[in-house]
């Protein structure tokens, strides 16, 4: 293997060894969690890592013994059911993985293979291959480009399945290797080229290509990668570098990332206690009935124990058959069956996301997605969102507005932030005007296409047409016939601005760019390009002017860098710099321009060090950067750009519900301080009664000062904090983060702005950390993924910058709106139906075993169980399973419009920590408790002195089976209690898992399915004293909850609810609210509803 820690090289036409071994991995892809040899055994593993499950399997272990009181079948099948479920599942999703793996690796590709391209499998291309691609075809593997069919060699990409970006990339082949355009031309080529070992950096690629001991560089701009799709070019040819697993596709793709909502996380915690208790119960019971066996063992009484002086030296052997006995008795305590539960009913509630169709955004054709269904009930307790602000609380549609030429303002009009801060002081001034194009200017457009227009003008003009990545393509649909395809929609917007001026951007080619200017076709030699990195901030083109025949360097970037890189005797700083704040009090995104005459022999001098500095291996970012410094320096203002980017429909009144619902929100972005306290006004988050705290220092001491003030404010006026990069970059750092934390605890809103995507990732890990709250990052570009995936919730919206953030995300909406009803709606309902689900399946599981002992302490706990085997094993199946699936996926306490209108709502229940508490948890587990009791009691004595007509007595099996059914009555009769909204659903289950329970029973007898319930189901159904027990058990039962119910029912109607959260926005937990009032209404559609 041609590597060493600096680098890879790659000998062309040389793929293996000596021995016949590939030199580098092959080209297969497997993205599979199994294989046929490791698919029980990993599955099994996984699965009894839960608790849960792996409590089950030592209970069957202990029902192996031949003492053991039940079958062994009791645990046996709802485990078996649990495993099979979550096995099948499992196997499914991998085969679907399996299969698409074999799509892609039988894909065809094109091989150089004896002076021709034959076609063969993706998985048989090699690293040191050459081969060639179609127009419209996937790219199979990392290559670096040689040729293409246009003669500058130029090779257009679209990128969207690597980094969801919808504008074509340009690809380029150096000139030298441009003239390989046939088979035997490739075939007689010869080459080494080395380059960066396999990485995950997309945009980043290092290596030069040695040809006859000469050395070229390579970079990004030369490299095709895999999962990439051939544009407009009709054929490229290529060299492969990486294959398979090392593709820079698949270094960037990582399993699926495993989230666990705060409810199971608790779950576990809970389990935990419920084996304390059983267990205690097992060992007090086995200790009573040891002391009980050793007292009686003589006296003849209890013979049917059979235990006598002969085998009295079992005893000390008996009291861990009995602590084992009650173990398996009682091990239904623990709902083997809630875990498929929850994940069938976050499945649903992950399809009712999908088919909001308020949450379906139209413009895009994008409807809501839940991508990890497992975290649903997390989007109820959210209490900070973190929001970036371009593209998510704005529409990313970028209109060139105004510009700043010479110290003075072009283009007139008002922005959307500019009228609501107008409005807000009560200054009376037109709306904005939506018609036409956003830049306004008469006089202005007079002047550049008069002889007289000015030097600086004329520059401005230039630097907008030349400097950018724009690559056009033809399109009639469009206004010039050209489809602008940029990298970011404020460059697209600056080069439609320029077209608008006369200046029309039409090719670009590897010798330069193609202008139309006043109907005149321009040649525009390119000598260099610098282009944009989020590190730079600013990007560079150097040109031999058409109308001068100077080398010219034209500069656009942040206001900050280009204002540290101007000359002394640079003119209209201060002018510029007002106007600059003026647009950003605006709203308006900001460029700052300017330009450099570079001496000819400074160019031919440097050009050399730039060259050389690109054929670096390793540290050729920094190389470049170093010799760009030298460049972009000495440079003469031109002035500034002012784009405006408006806000996204809905935005100040999502915010607006959001705060009102208790949720801390705040705004992260990489703008100007002004423009972000701007927005912040414009879309609700910031208000004229706050107290603004601004931080925009690097002075340590200085910060330290105004934070500690801020903390020890002791006024009761609301606060709001706007932080910059600068600042926060002391801030974050271990040292003062605390500080940071106390601050913002204290602040109604805050905004950073200037911030770096690392920033953005720091600042949500932070505040998660140290508030220990739940926390929700939306974005909607790459620079975003950082802090969605910081979050506990991620949202990725799909906007203009492609879906790399919807890719990382756990939940994807076309518009920031749609959150309000995420949250409010589906995570409002999706927490307290989850937390009410997990409840009450310990609370029926409670109620039926824990009258077993009840039964054993009766008893002398010999040990012995009153439920027949087979009644065991279908409990959690047949009669408790369904119900619960429907309150979970379809209950609601309050209509969906009471939660839209009123937001508090969320906070009243949503965030109480009381819902999922220990406190509420035990609550229902002692009603578990008396329900078995009465479930016990009263079929206890009612049946005792009573004989069937044969003269027979009521047996064991009887009196179990009487219990039995009144707990399946009351657990039922309870979950009906608990629901709010009433479907046919509901009806049909819940009565059906109550009345089928006698039809089972005769199934049971007639199938001779239990030995012991031969001849016992018929007389029992049969008689009055089976039916009035288990009824007057469920009535003593639900008496209490009744009255309790009528009561609230009667004080607390929706309309009351509703109208005291109005009033006093205090907290109240789910039991407080009441039915719906509007039952038509639904969450969903109405074939939603229905289903």
């Amino acid at each position: 293997m041609n590597e060493d820690q600096v680098g890879r090289t790659v000998i062309l036409h040389q793929t293996h060894n000596h021995k016949g071994k590939l030199l580098f991995k092959d080209n297969r892809i497997s993205t599979t969690k199994y294989n046929i040899l490791t698919f029980i055994p990993k599955n099994l593993f996984f699965q009894f890592s839960r608790i849960a499950n792996f409590y089950f399997l030592i209970i069957i272990l202990l029902l192996q013994f031949s003492w053991a009181p039940i079958s062994a079948t009791v645990a046996v099948v709802p485990l078996a059911i649990v495993i099979l479920f979550t096995m099948v599942r499992d196997g499914i999703e991998d085969i679907m993985r399996w299969r698409s793996d074999q799509k892609i690796n039988s894909s065809t590709a094109h091989r150089l293979i004896n002076g021709g391209f034959e076609d063969i499998k993706w998985m048989d291309v090699h690293v040191g291959d050459i081969i060639q691609i179609m127009k419209d075809e996937q790219i199979p593997a990392d290559c670096v480009v040689f040729s293409t069919n246009h003669d500058d060699g130029i090779a257009y990409i679209d990128t969207c399945n690597l980094d969801g970006e919808t504008n074509l990339k340009i690809r380029q082949a150096i000139p030298v290797t441009n003239n390989l355009k046939t088979g035997p031309d490739c075939a007689q080529f010869n080459a080494k080229i080395e380059c960066d070992l396999p990485n995950n950096k997309l945009y980043v690629f290092n290596g030069n290509i040695e040809i006859n001991s000469s050395q070229y560089s390579l970079d990004n701009r030369q490299v095709l990668l895999r999962g990439c799709v051939l544009r407009n070019t009709q054929w490229a040819i290529g060299a492969v570098v990486y294959t398979g697993h090392e593709s820079k596709l698949m270094k960037n793709s990582s399993a699926a990332r495993t989230k666990r909502s705060l409810l199971e996380r608790g779950l576990n915690w809970k389990l935990i206690s419920i084996l304390i208790f059983l267990v205690s119960f097992a060992f007090i019971g086995a200790g009573v009935g040891y002391v009980f066996e050793t007292k009686n063992i003589n006296t003849g009484k209890h013979w049917y124990f059979g235990r006598n002086e002969e085998n009295k030296r079992n005893l000390v052997e008996m009291f861990f058959i009995l602590l084992v006995s009650h173990i398996v008795i009682i091990n239904a305590i623990i709902p083997i069956s809630l875990y498929v539960t929850l994940e069938i009913v976050r499945l649903f509630q992950a399809m009712f996301v999908r088919f909001d169709a308020d949450m379906y955004d139209e413009e895009n054709d994008m409807p809501a997605a839940a991508r990890t269904s497992n975290i649903s009930d997390d989007l109820g307790q959210i209490e900070y969102i973190f929001s970036d602000k371009t593209g998510t609380l704005t529409r990313n549609m970028m209109e060139f507005m105004k510009c700043s030429i010479g110290g003075k303002i072009y283009g007139c009009g008002t922005t959307e932030v500019a009228y609501a801060a107008a409005k807000r002081r009560g200054i009376s001034i037109p709306p904005p005007d939506t018609k036409g194009k956003a830049f306004k200017d008469a006089d202005f457009m007079k002047l550049i296409k008069s002889k007289d227009c000015p030097t600086d003008v004329r520059h401005f003009l230039w630097l907008l047409s030349v400097c950018h990545a724009v690559i056009p393509e033809e399109d009639e649909k469009e206004e010039y016939g050209i489809a602008f395809q940029a990298s970011s929609p404020d460059e697209g917007a600056l080069v439609l601005a320029a077209a608008d001026f006369g200046y029309i951007f039409t090719g670009r080619s590897s010798s330069g760019i193609t202008l139309k200017v006043n109907d005149e076709e321009v040649q525009v030699p390119v000598l260099a390009n610098l282009e944009f990195t989020s590190e730079r901030k600013r990007s560079s083109v150097i040109i031999k002017h058409p109308e001068t025949n100077e080398i010219v360097l034209y500069c656009k970037g942040a206001d900050d860098l280009i204002f540290q890189r101007l000359s002394e005797k640079s003119p209209n700083k201060e002018e510029t710099r007002e106007n600059l704040k003026e647009f950003a009090a605006n709203g308006l995104r900001t460029l700052c321009c300017a330009y450099r005459v570079i001496d000819e022999d400074f160019f031919n001098r440097w050009i050399e060090r730039y060259n050389d500095a690109n054929c670096a291996i390793t540290g050729r970012d920094e190389a470049v950067n170093a010799v760009a410094n030298e460049v972009e320096c000495d440079l003469t203002l031109i002035g500034a750009t002012a784009i405006e980017d408006k806000l996204q429909i809905g935005v100040p009144d999502t915010i607006e519900s959001l705060l009102r619902a208790g949720i801390n929100i705040w705004v992260i972005t990489g703008d100007k301080r002004e423009t972000a306290i701007n927005i912040g006004f414009a879309c609700s988050l910031l208000s004229s009664d706050m107290k603004l705290i601004e931080l925009d220092t690097e002075d340590i001491d200085e910060l330290m000062t105004i934070v500690e003030s801020a903390i020890n404010e002791k006024s009761s006026q609301p606060m709001a904090l706007v932080a910059s990069g600068s600042s926060l970059h002391h801030l974050l750092d271990d040292e003062h983060a605390d500080k940071f934390y106390q601050l913002s605890k204290r602040c109604q809103s805050v905004i950073c702005c200037r911030v770096s995507p690392l920033q953005k990732a720091t600042i949500v890990k932070i505040m998660r950390e140290k508030t220990g709250s739940l926390a929700l990052a939306v974005g909607d570009g790459a620079n975003d993924v950082g802090m969605i995936l910081q979050a506990d919730i991620g949202v990725g919206i799909s906007g203009r910058e492609g879906r790399q953030a919807v890719l990382a995300s756990d939940y994807a909406i076309g518009q920031f709106r749609f959150l309000k009803k995420l949250l409010l709606v589906h995570g409002y309902l999706n927490f307290y139906r989850n937390v009410d689900l997990v409840n009450y399946s310990f609370y029926k599981n409670m109620a039926f075993s824990f009258n077993q002992i009840v039964f054993g302490f009766i008893t002398g706990n010999g040990g012995a169980t009153m439920y027949e085997s087979v009644l065991y094993t279908i409990y959690n199946v047949i009669f408790t399973s369904v119900p619960p699936v429907i309150f979970a996926a379809a209950d609601r306490d309050v209509s969906i419009e009471s939660m839209m209108s009123i937001p508090e709502i969320f906070n009243c229940s949503g965030q109480r920590k009381w819902l999922q508490s220990y406190g509420r948890f035990w609550l229902n587990l002692i009603l578990g408790m008396y329900h078995g009791v009465c479930a016990f009691i009263v079929p206890y004595f009612a049946m005792q002195p009573f004989v069937y007509s044969n003269g027979h007595n009521f047996g064991l099996r009887e009196f179990g089976t009487t219990v039995y059914f009144g707990v399946v009555i009351i657990v039922n009769l309870r979950i009906a209690l608990m629901c709010y909204y009433w479907t046919w659903l509901h009806h049909l289950f819940i009565w059906a898992s109550i009345l089928i329970f006698p039809l089972c029973a005769l199934i049971i007898d007639a199938f001779k399915l239990s030995d012991d319930y031969r001849g016992v189901v018929i007389p029992l159904l049969s008689s009055s004293l089976y039916w009035i027990p288990a009824i007057g058990s469920t009535f003593l039962a639900m008496l209490p909850l009744l009255l309790i119910h009528t009561i609230q029912s009667g004080m607390n109607t929706t309309k009351n609810y509703i109208s005291y959260l109005e009033t006093s926005k205090k907290v109240f937990g789910t039991d407080a609210s009441s039915s719906d009032e509007d039952g038509s209404e639904s969450l969903h559609t109405d074939s939603e509803s229905e289903s």
